[in-house]
């Protein structure tokens, strides 16, 4: 019993040792993303303005099989009822951005398969830095103004590996911008779609 106990350990010791060379064998380095979902507005400037659409393109690198870059560019919008001299219309803002992000990944195998580890489920965190093109209108008073601001966001997500080229991604980012005295700070929910090569 003692000695089965003793391989045992040591088999497990062995894969865990393995683990990360496998992982690392497999994994291409680039990868392209498309996230679409919806943004929410948190900040007490515009709390009560209605979900809008998120949409965003993203490439990245893997520079080992925990630590990655990724670059996009996206679009939000949301919209809301402000009260003029005129009486009550619609305030319609949207922002289109570039980000720069950094994220921790950490892969978990699930099954094995074929010789190798394969596919993985990637759980990730990270956060950046942005640029934000702002634009904000009201078209019953014929009111319009745009800001490029800073900004910085905080992520997390899951990504689910088809195989080893193509996954599916559940993403929840929170952003912080301030664009013309208005804080556009919110939630940003999106379903993506990547393939790495």
């Amino acid at each position: 019993m003692r000695k089965k106990t003793v391989l045992t350990a040591a088999a497990i010791l062995i894969f865990l040792a393995a683990f990360p060379s496998f992982a690392a064998a497999q994994r291409n380095y680039n990868y392209a993303v498309i996230k679409l979902g919806g943004y929410t507005p948190e900040s007490n400037d515009i709390s009560d303005y209605s979900t809008g659409f998120n949409g965003e393109v993203a490439f990245g690198h893997y520079f080992d099989r925990y630590l990655a870059t990724e670059f996009g560019v996206g679009h939000l919008q949301t919209s809301g009822t402000v009260f003029t001299n005129f009486g009550y219309a619609t305030e319609d803002i949207d922002a289109t951005y570039l980000e720069a992000t950094v994220k921790a990944v950490f892969p978990v195998p699930y099954y094995y398969s074929r010789g190798s580890y394969a596919p993985y489920m990637d759980f990730y965190f990270g956060g950046g830095l942005g640029v934000y093109f702002a634009n904000d209108n009201v078209d019953a008073i014929g009111f319009s103004r745009s800001d490029t601001v800073p900004g910085f966001h905080i992520l997390g997500g899951m990504d689910f590996n088809l195989n080893d080229n193509v996954f599916l991604g559940l993403e929840a980012k929170y952003l912080y911008a301030k664009p013309f005295d208005t804080d556009i700070e919110g939630l940003i929910f999106t379903g993506n779609i990547g393939f790495r090569f």
